[in-house]
């Protein structure tokens, strides 16, 4: 956050840089998944862990699903690792 101190943030605005540091750290790990989005997506889906309390989320008063787990950077790396 401004200043260097820390906040609890949610939605796609938030979601969606970490998930592309993550498929970056992937493709420099495995430069054979470079462009390979179906293989990268999988991975992603493969190695993303539970989201906590399921995958209902109240948005706006709406419940609503949400997306498929929480990232897990580490895993996704080794997946990719594996890839021929």
């Amino acid at each position: 956050m401004p200043g260097g101190g820390y906040a609890a943030q949610s939605g796609t605005s938030m979601a969606t840089p970490h998930l592309a540091g993550v498929v970056a750290l992937m493709w420099s790990a495995q430069p054979a998944l470079i462009g390979d989005v179906d293989t990268t997506t999988r991975l992603l889906h493969q190695t993303a862990r539970p989201l906590p309390g399921g995958t209902e989320v109240s948005c706006g008063g709406i419940r609503a699903l949400a997306g498929s787990g929480v990232v897990d950077a580490y895993a996704a790396v080794q997946a990719a690792l594996t890839v021929d």
